[in-house]
């Protein structure tokens, strides 16, 4: 419980934000702490919560929204933004613009599971989750915060992938990954409140309860066995994402274990 508070960072207007430092890995050690935080959008983030990521030791944010995401809810860190000389920012959209990524993005509208959306992602979005990958292990010194809308499914994958690399167990992933769901039950009250009319209400609550807006340990720990199965496993599918075995052992280092 000690682990859990101290994982949950409560920085002022985010909700689904935390450390994955601390979980034991196969190789008898630990991932290091402020060398990975996940999070959901920080255009929410008040002053003081902007100052609390930068005083946590953040030097490179990687927000993984698509361009009109991103026109939408400015990034506060982006070069434009109100705290640009704070961190390095890239943006590296896991859906890129163009027809493909609309095509993804429809494929996902259909698909009747969650683990069926992220078995597209991975497959359709291979080169775009590499790249982040690769900028993770590129960073500098410093700790490297990645993030989407609600940071639970772009940023859940980035965080499983990277989680595997250091060697953590697939049940612990899968946990991490679970926490989202308790994380982000404040903001979908919050919009729910917000909400006047009642009709769009209900279908917002519907739509926010459904099984598809759901972040369960199953679900990350059958698209882990998809990967072992398909692509021999985690270093096996970014090997084929593009990248470098040299990378995924300055990952690796980076995040301890």
């Amino acid at each position: 419980m000690t682990q859990l508070r101290e994982r949950l960072l409560s920085w002022d207007a985010c909700f689904n934000v935390r450390d994955v430092g601390g979980y034991g890995t196969r190789g008898g050690g630990f991932t290091r702490w402020r060398s990975l935080v996940r999070a959901d959008n920080l255009c929410r983030l008040t002053p003081a919560g902007r100052a609390a990521v930068v005083e946590y030791g953040v030097r490179t944010v990687i927000d993984l929204r698509a361009p009109f995401e991103r026109r939408m809810d400015p990034c506060p860190f982006a070069p434009s933004g109100v705290e640009s000389d704070a961190v390095a920012y890239l943006n590296l959209p896991v859906l890129d613009p163009d027809a493909a990524g609309r095509a993804v993005v429809t494929a996902m509208d259909a698909a009747a599971t969650v683990e069926a959306m992220y078995v597209l992602l991975l497959e359709r979005c291979r080169e775009q989750l590499g790249a982040v990958i690769r900028a993770m292990a590129a960073a500098p010194d410093g700790g490297v915060l990645v993030y989407c809308h609600a940071g639970k499914d772009r940023t859940g994958l980035i965080a499983a992938l990277a989680l595997a690399i250091a060697g953590v167990p697939k049940g612990t992933i899968a946990a991490d990954y679970a926490l989202s769901d308790g994380c982000l039950q404040p903001l979908y009250g919050a919009q729910l409140r917000q909400e006047r009319d009642a009709g769009k209400r209900v279908a917002m609550e519907r739509q926010l309860r459904s099984p598809r807006n759901a972040a369960r340990a199953e679900t990350m720990l059958a698209t882990l066995g998809y990967l072992d199965e398909r692509h021999g496993g985690v270093s096996g599918y970014l090997r084929w994402a593009g990248v470098a075995h040299e990378e995924m052992e300055r990952l690796r280092a980076r995040m301890g274990g």
